[in-house]
């Protein structure tokens, strides 16, 4: 793929809230105003290079539009014909074993599944629908490994694996896009990845429309 520079924007309607004298006292203390429908401001101006070896790490707590920028950035890639994988969207096979749902060699295969920390000689040779959710997570991450597509999107980025596995996926992903020259674009509430996926572009979604990029 080529370089690909993107500029943000997003807002969301916001109906109004009829409340208690309670419920209205709150908004009055925190500036919000609950009178009527009105738009909210998700982010403004948020600037992302994305291109051969980068990775894009969006952090933030739930709700604060991490998905919503994701989905932007998908939308832009699909629109100039870049080729992605949606991780979520990677199917889970049910009639054939892990190890039979990767084209190549037999080696290549165990490549990619070691890449992803799904090495467990005995988690090959089931199916992919037997898998435990964090299993699955890791099985959808090789499949990416395996493919053609030249940016990876991925929301919730390693939410069901143990912080341990969490971290060593991480590098192994980092370490992947730089070498193969592949992209990635991931969003978690877990900041504690950071440093071992080294992303190039880290962005902080705060409350509000507040944005912070490292």
């Amino acid at each position: 793929m080529n370089v690909v520079e993107l500029c943000l924007n997003a807002d969301v309607a916001v109906a109004g809230v009829v409340g208690s004298e309670r419920v209205l006292s709150t908004a009055a203390l925190f500036g919000i105003d609950v009178a009527g429908d009105a738009v909210r401001t998700l982010f403004r101006d948020v600037r992302v290079t994305l291109g051969p070896g980068r990775t894009v790490l969006i952090t933030g707590a739930s709700g604060g539009g991490k998905t919503t920028m994701l989905r932007l950035i998908e939308k832009e890639l699909r629109e100039r014909g870049v080729r992605v994988c949606r991780l979520e969207e990677v199917a889970i096979e049910a009639d054939r074993a892990v190890v039979d749902c990767f084209g190549g060699t037999l080696e290549e295969a165990m490549g990619h599944l070691a890449r992803a920390g799904l090495a467990e000689a005995h988690l090959l040779i089931r199916r992919p629908s037997e898998l435990s959710e964090g299993q699955k997570f890791r099985y959808r991450l090789a499949k990416f490994f395996a493919s053609d597509a030249e940016v990876l999107i991925a929301d919730e980025f390693t939410a069901t694996l143990d912080r341990v596995t969490a971290k060593i996926v991480a590098y192994g992903l980092g370490k992947f896009v730089r070498k193969s020259g592949k992209c990635a674009v991931l969003a978690t509430t877990h900041e504690d990845i950071a440093a071992d996926v080294r992303a190039d572009l880290h962005i902080v979604k705060g409350l509000g429309d507040v944005v912070n990029v490292e």
